[in-house]
């Protein structure tokens, strides 16, 4: 009778850590620029529109960040920390739901370019030349050409 394969087991709590060690390491720098930089000069405005209910316009940007932006100064207020508070929080879940795609796509504890030394993930693109046939076989010299051509 053959053993059954060996299952890695999830770094939930590891992805967990490195994204609250992330936020933990944000914290202390919210209020370090006390005033409006980058993209806040033109999300800031926004969301001041967004509160107080006038027209809005500036449409060029997407509208989710003036949103949060908006939530958080009327949340907060409208100082440097209530302007950092919750893109702070997003980009921390976006790093744990990244790290956490990244371990269903490989399964993976390691999880990392390194690969065969080529720059490419080979496990990802090796299961899928193994499952696929062609299909992976061509996707793996695309990705190594730089994209489909």
């Amino acid at each position: 009778m053959s053993r059954a394969p060996e299952q890695p087991r999830d770094p939930l709590r590891w992805c967990a850590a490195l994204a609250l060690v992330f936020w933990l390491a944000c914290l202390p720098h919210l209020t370090a620029v006390p005033h409006a930089y980058f993209d806040e000069v033109h999300y800031l405005p926004a969301a001041r529109e967004l509160l107080a209910l006038d027209e809005f316009t500036n449409r060029e940007h997407p509208p989710f960040a003036k949103q949060l932006l908006a939530l958080s100064v009327l949340v907060i207020d409208d100082t440097p920390l209530g302007w950092r508070v919750l893109p702070v929080v997003a980009g921390t879940a976006a790093l744990f739901a990244s790290m956490r795609a990244l371990w269903f796509a490989t399964l993976s504890r390691f999880a990392t370019p390194a690969g065969d030394g080529s720059g490419a993930p080979a496990e990802p693109l090796s299961r899928l030349k193994a499952c696929g046939g062609e299909w992976g076989g061509n996707l793996r010299s695309a990705w190594f050409r730089g994209g489909p051509r």
